[in-house]
This record gives C-alpha cells, sequence and structure tokens, in this order.
C-alpha cells in the first residue's frame, strides 16, 4: 500500500511528538520499531485523532458540533465520496463562519478552491474519510452510552414512585374490601 505525503506528515508529527513525550519521561534517546506504529490500524487512529484534535480546537461546544456535521453530513456523501460546497452555502445551512472555514484549511482538513465566482470547500484529503466515519460512530455511542446514564436515573424517578402509589392504591382497596368483608 501506497502512503500518500499528507498521511506521512501527520504520522512523523505523532512519532515526534510521542518519542519527545516519551524521552521526557525516560530521559534516553529511542528508537522507534514497527511495531510502534501499528500498521494500517495504526495509521487508521493517528488520522481519527488528527481529526478529532483540530476539531477540539475550534472553541465552542456549539462551533465543534456544527463543523463536525458540516465533515460528517455535508462534505462526505453516502458512499464515502468527498463532495465540495460552496462558501455561502456552508456559511448559511452549516452556520460555520469563514474564519472556522479558514482555520480548518490551514489545519490541513479541508481544501478551498476558488470557482466560478466563489470558494468550494471539500475534505483535504481521501484519507480522511474513513477516519472521520469513525470518529462519528465513536462520538456517537459516547452520546447514546451518556444518554442512558442520564435517562436512567430519570426513568427511576418516574417509575419508582408510579410503582409505589400503584402499590399502595392497590393495598388501600384490598385493606378496604377485607373490611367490607369481616
Amino acid at each position: 500500500d501506497e502512503v500518500e505525503p499528507f498521511q506521512l506528515q501527520v504520522l512523523c508529527q505523532h512519532i515526534e511528538s510521542a518519542v519527545l513525550g516519551k524521552q521526557k519521561v525516560e530521559g534516553a534517546d529511542l528508537r522507534v520499531e514497527k511495531s510502534d506504529l501499528g500498521g494500517e490500524e495504526g495509521m487508521q487512529r493517528v488520522l481519527k485523532d488528527f481529526y478529532n484534535n483540530q476539531i477540539n480546537q475550534l472553541g465552542s461546544f456549539w462551533v465543534k458540533t456544527r463543523v463536525r456535521r458540516l465533515f460528517e453530513d455535508g462534505l462526505i456523501s453516502d458512499t464515502n465520496r468527498r463532495l465540495s460546497l460552496e462558501e455561502e452555502q456552508i456559511e448559511r445551512k452549516a452556520k460555520v463562519p469563514k474564519r472556522i472555514l479558514s482555520k480548518l484549511v490551514d489545519n490541513r482538513l479541508l481544501r478551498a478552491e476558488p470557482r466560478v465566482g466563489s470558494v468550494y470547500y471539500e475534505v483535504s484529503h481521501d484519507a480522511l474519510i474513513e477516519p472521520i466515519r469513525k470518529a462519528h460512530r465513536e462520538l456517537k455511542r459516547k452520546q447514546y452510552i451518556i444518554g442512558g446514564l442520564i435517562l436512567l436515573p430519570l426513568l427511576l424517578l418516574v417509575v419508582v414512585p408510579y410503582v409505589a402509589i400503584t402499590q399502595y392504591t392497590a393495598y388501600q382497596e384490598a385493606s378496604e374490601i377485607r373490611a367490607r368483608i369481616n
């Protein structure tokens, strides 16, 4: 398999960061072994982390959410192909301002292409499509778990009193029936 220059650059940045971190802890020269890279799966993880890190630097929760939605729903087709969107359309529909789009271009997540009197944006590299999809799936899974953790106590707050009231009412009715029989 061929490694694209973009992938190589991101991988080298990842390795440099890891080595610097280990050197601070261990204080010695380190060698990077082939096993440190993790093969194709490792490269996908590095690219996914790159995507997440770039998104996480954008500021508010709402900006991050809109940008993630732009990537996951607007810039990648159902058949995992890159789609181009016009700048005004992105600003109007996805609510992502030009300054954020420029930052995403600077951070190499987007590619800007002047066309027909406007600027069109697309995911910068095909190599990012699967990591973006995987990051989306992982985020959804976390949201379902968190949603369940929030919903369960709320459900218990409703169900437990309902069951207690129903049981108490049934006990009262049974007591009244016994009293009439006796």
